[in-house]
């Protein structure tokens, strides 16, 4: 709340993907559905978090305040969450959930996260729901559940933030695959999983299929993403290197403006970057490396562009020009990464029992290795970092006491 208040601006100006959500939020909690700018059915952002906004401005006004103060609850349950997840996660292992907690306390990625009318927060709560029940009742497979309503929480997830349905799927084949229990046990948990995830998605889906002709499963805007990470922009000019070029400065953006209909005009922008990377195959992994660094890199600054996360910080108020003149991104960074690098060389022999957690820093990183890097595309990443750099810090703890004595 006091970045919130602070250093961002209580009133502050809605920016960058806040204006449509708070757009679509306030058409929902109007009445007039999950609709754009002129009234039409859209599916141009995915649905959780403008419902979610919705159902805020309809108790307490249809204000971006309203919005930020959901945010920062959201941002709040994460902490404890992570405590619980944690504590499911390494059983017995005392300490391990308070430093998680401390640390995702303290990072500043989710509390940059919390002052904002982004999904973000929305998707992690529930991801990390959905990591304690995994880890809890629906791993030893004696109700069904705790399973499907871990697939129902990856399926709501999802509809937040869509990263996180490849977890989902790769929790699915986990249980089939890396479960305890006989061929049909498994099998059956698998199923009853797949099933809550389905029932979580399939509204959406059924929706977009009724009122814009196709089964969208997310969202239409995946197609403009892509090509904002790829793109001659992106390869050849160094402030946009490993992220994203402006949407009315790409190639082609007139031609796919002119297509009828979201649908269409996404899809022409999926066929633009397809054919951007088939015709610059040798610059594929050099722009790869760019997003991979842009992704895990240590502090604000990008390290390519030069540009600093939060350059709108309210410089008027003394904590805003203090964390515009310190990194604290890059001060948290260096404790916290080399601790999550341990944590996971020391779990690696639980690395089954640990797949989910793996797959969280997979599937984002490969994501941004398809789309674009940045800190924010990270979020989903950060409670992950915070568990397995406390279980990290705990073993060098050990480690510490058993040569003391």
């Amino acid at each position: 709340m006091l970045f919130c208040f602070e250093i961002v601006g209580f009133h502050a100006p809605l920016r960058g993907d806040e204006v449509d959500y708070h757009a679509l939020a306030s058409s929902l909690a109007a009445g007039g559905g999950f609709a754009g700018g002129g009234g039409e059915p859209t599916a141009g952002r995915p649905p959780l978090w403008p419902l979610a906004l919705a159902g805020a401005y309809r108790l307490a006004g249809p204000r971006p305040e309203t919005g930020r103060l959901l945010a920062i609850l959201l941002g709040t349950l994460v902490v404890p969450l992570v405590y619980v997840a944690a504590k499911r996660v390494f059983p017995g292992r005392r300490g391990v959930p308070f430093l998680a907690a401390l640390l995702a306390a303290a990072n500043p990625s989710l509390i940059f996260l919390s002052s904002y009318l982004l999904a973000e927060n929305l998707c992690i709560v529930l991801m990390l729901a959905a990591v304690a029940v995994l880890s809890g009742g629906a791993r030893d497979g004696r109700s069904p559940g705790p399973v499907l309503l871990a697939g129902a929480l990856f399926g709501l997830g999802s509809l937040a933030r869509p990263t996180l349905f490849p977890v989902a799927l790769i929790a699915a084949a986990g249980a089939l695959f890396a479960g305890t229990g006989g061929t049909s046990s498994r099998l059956s948990r698998a199923a009853l999983f797949c099933a809550g995830l389905a029932a979580a998605c399939s509204p959406w889906a059924i929706r977009n299929e009724v009122r814009l002709g196709a089964p969208v499963l997310f969202t239409t805007h995946g197609g403009i993403t892509f090509y904002q990470g790829n793109n001659p922009l992106v390869r050849d000019e160094p402030a946009y290197r490993g992220g994203v070029a402006p949407i009315a400065a790409l190639p082609g953006w007139g031609g796919i403006l002119e297509k009828e209909g979201e649908i269409a005009r996404d899809r022409e922008a999926w066929r633009l970057g397809r054919a951007f990377l088939a015709e610059n195959r040798s610059a594929v992994p050099r722009m790869a490396l760019w997003k991979f660094v842009r992704f895990w890199r240590l502090g604000a600054e990008s390290g390519l562009s030069g540009v600093k996360s939060g350059w709108w910080w309210d410089r008027g108020r003394v904590l805003g020009r203090a964390a515009s003149s310190i990194d604290v991104v890059f001060v948290y960074s260096i404790v916290a990464i080399p601790l999550f690098l341990a944590g996971l060389l020391v779990s690696a022999r639980e690395a089954r029992r640990l797949l989910v957690l793996h797959a969280i820093v997979v599937v984002h990183t490969a994501t941004a290795l398809v789309f674009y890097g940045s800190l924010r595309s990270r979020a989903p990443v950060e409670p992950v970092i915070a568990i397995f750099a406390a279980f990290g810090l705990a073993r060098l703890f050990d480690i510490a006491r058993r040569r003391a004595s």
